[in-house]
């Protein structure tokens, strides 16, 4: 059984992950999602409005409500997710000043921080929730390295178990138009790119779907956000720089650009070290190396 473990502070804004998990473990079988209360001052009250936000739900999925009472709220949650069968978290962030400094305050910060599991974030521009029997799209983001590559596994594990249709993206510079009108040759930079994209499509190829390629033009984290509105993109998966994770991302960064904006929640993971484990949604963990 996979669990989506949402963190709340009793805030409206960090209640708006609630329907993207839901959204996400209707998708899937055997899934819960958790509402977690991160050590509220009354404890009585926030039982009531976790169950109260919980029966909005509890037609649609397995909804299961906990209060984090002891402990280092952050350290508890993270030992939560790894500890449930197929733990992952969903979260909300404001997007402004960088993920790290302006989500809903210090718990979900560390959170985030620390996590070595990947996180769908849920950005402020974020409106969409992926119905149960829709027919999604997955958009995965490459830039040609070998650690925005490394989202791959998960991503097409995700497109399994949510039957999603995967569609990859790599965005080249703004002086190099994918779609010349006056150039007898083809643009070698596009060119590359669309090499790139094939080979990495063949990873992403489902039983139902075969994965589609775009070569995108302009910044990376506005051209993006909007394709993955005219997709529509019911999701957009993409790695982080660096071991330090999302410690390291700014708000200059395309990765904190890309949540800031997206129609769509974003799903986020980070290179492993060789030999460890990352738990895929409705399955058993899988080794990346």
């Amino acid at each position: 059984m996979t669990t989506i473990v949402v963190p709340l502070d009793g805030s409206a804004f960090a209640e708006r992950a609630i329907r993207p998990a839901c959204s996400l473990a209707a998708r899937l079988e055997k899934a819960r999602v958790l509402l977690v209360s991160c050590s509220p001052d009354d404890i009585d009250a926030a039982q009531q409005e976790l169950d109260d936000r919980a029966s909005l739900y509890s037609d649609v999925v397995d909804i299961e409500t906990r209060i984090v009472g002891e402990g280092d709220p952050a350290e508890v949650i993270l030992a939560i997710a790894a500890t449930e069968p197929d733990g992952m978290l969903c979260m909300a962030t404001r997007g402004k000043g960088g993920i790290r400094a302006a989500l809903l305050g210090s718990v979900s910060t560390e959170v985030v921080c620390q996590s070595t599991q990947p996180l769908v974030l849920v950005g402020p521009q974020c409106r969409t929730a992926l119905l149960r029997s829709e027919r999604g799209r997955l958009l995965v983001c490459s830039d040609g390295s070998e650690v925005s590559d490394s989202v791959i596994p998960t991503a097409a594990t995700w497109c399994d178990r949510l039957a999603l249709e995967p569609w990859l993206t790599e965005v080249v510079r703004p002086d190099e138009d994918p779609e010349p009108a006056h150039q007898p040759h083809p643009n070698r930079e596009v060119e590359a790119a669309k090499e790139r994209l094939a080979t990495l499509a063949t990873r992403l190829h489902t039983p139902t779907h075969r994965a589609r390629l775009r070569v995108l033009h302009g910044t990376s984290s506005s051209s993006i956000s909007w394709f993955a509105e005219r997709l529509p993109a019911a999701l957009i998966a993409m790695a982080t720089h660096g071991r330090g994770g999302l410690t390291r991302i700014t708000m200059g960064s395309v990765a904190a650009e890309v949540v800031r904006h997206a129609p769509c929640p974003v799903l986020i993971t980070r290179p492993l070290e060789p030999g460890s484990e990352r738990s895929q949604p409705g399955g058993t963990p899988t080794t990346e190396i």
